[in-house]
């Protein structure tokens, strides 16, 4: 196989075109950096047709921890000299911070906040990071009983004449998603395998802690309950996105997107399974339990310029922002 490999190393240049595989993720040991043990992961599966991406798992270390692992660059289904001359150019280079990340076929931006790095959009997937897939198209009836993991769109049970979010139709489903991102529950925040992608964590009330004094709230304020927090420092509004909010004619709480954060309003799903204030306000978890079946999670609203920590139930569906994990 290594002397029909090193051969085709010559020839295949000169029949490479482009990376055709929009879910191309050639990181197999995702560590963020493309090295060795990439390239020989990908060795065994030569003349390898998978069904689906999952099935390129008995590679270099046995199995690859990397469950979006695709290294098909030309995206014919087949693993070849190809997809490893493919990879050669990205040898040696490591992922950073501002660089883009792949997950369940979606791209997301990065960005620094102080020493962290974060999602600049809304968590979409609708599986969690081992590929398990999570319970969706729920009823609200169904949402307000379940005791298991959950997504869901605003779209869905909401209530079409109250749309608060200029620019954005939230009863539009692909443009609800597309703009906020999908809600969770907290049974699918808590679970072990995980909602962000591989590197990547559900932030815990700490991190949401270090990040607001990045973003102007006072020491003095920061462990406070049921308030808006920063309010004279417009620690919320420099986390807003610069439009899809509700205008409630108040300049001091319109957001200004200074860390491109760019936070949107999503609303959340209550505890009856409806979906509301979508364009007024916005959600998010942390991974922090707060106790009596409650976590601590942040809120933005379209009338304060501060944050929001509180404890919500576990039956709420919220949005999530993954937040890099610490090297």
């Amino acid at each position: 196989m290594l002397r029909t490999f090193l051969a085709l190393l010559v020839l295949v240049p000169n029949i490479i075109t482009a990376q055709d595989n929009p879910n191309y993720n050639p990181d197999y040991d995702a560590d963020g950096c493309y090295s060795i043990s990439d390239i020989l992961g990908l060795l065994p599966q030569f003349g390898v047709c998978p069904n689906n991406p999952s099935e390129v798992n008995n590679g270099f270390s046995g199995s690859s921890v990397n469950f979006w692992y695709d290294p098909d660059f030309n995206g014919d289904g087949c693993y070849s000299a190809i997809d490893v001359i493919g990879l050669l150019p990205l040898f040696g280079n490591c992922w950073a911070c501002g660089d883009p990340v792949l997950f369940d076929s979606l791209w997301y931006g990065t960005v620094s906040i102080g020493n962290q790095c974060w999602f600049t959009s809304n968590l979409q997937t609708t599986a969690y990071a081992n590929g398990d897939l999570i319970q969706t198209g729920m009823t609200g009836e169904e949402w307000a009983s379940t005791t298991e993991g959950a997504t869901a769109i605003v779209s869905e049970d909401y209530e079409c004449d109250n749309n608060q979010s200029p620019g954005i139709d939230v009863c539009d489903g692909e443009e609800a998603l597309s703009a906020f991102g999908r809600l969770y529950n907290g049974y699918a925040v808590e679970d072990a395998r995980g909602l962000c992608p591989p590197g990547w964590q559900v932030p815990t009330d700490s991190d949401w802690l270090d990040m607001e004094l990045q973003s102007g709230v006072p020491f003095s304020e920061l462990f406070e309950e049921l308030t808006y927090r920063g309010t004279s420092t417009n620690a919320g509004n420099r986390l807003k996105s610069t439009d899809g909010w509700l205008d409630v004619g108040m300049e001091w709480t319109v957001g200004t997107d200074e860390f491109q954060f760019t936070a949107l309003p999503g609303g959340l799903r209550n505890l009856s399974g409806d979906s509301v204030h979508a364009g007024a306000l916005g959600y998010w978890w942390s991974s922090t339990g707060a106790g009596n079946m409650k976590v601590w999670t942040r809120t933005l609203s379209a009338s304060s310029s501060g944050i929001n920590r509180t404890r919500l139930s576990v039956q709420h569906g919220l949005s999530v922002r993954c937040l890099r994990e610490a090297e």
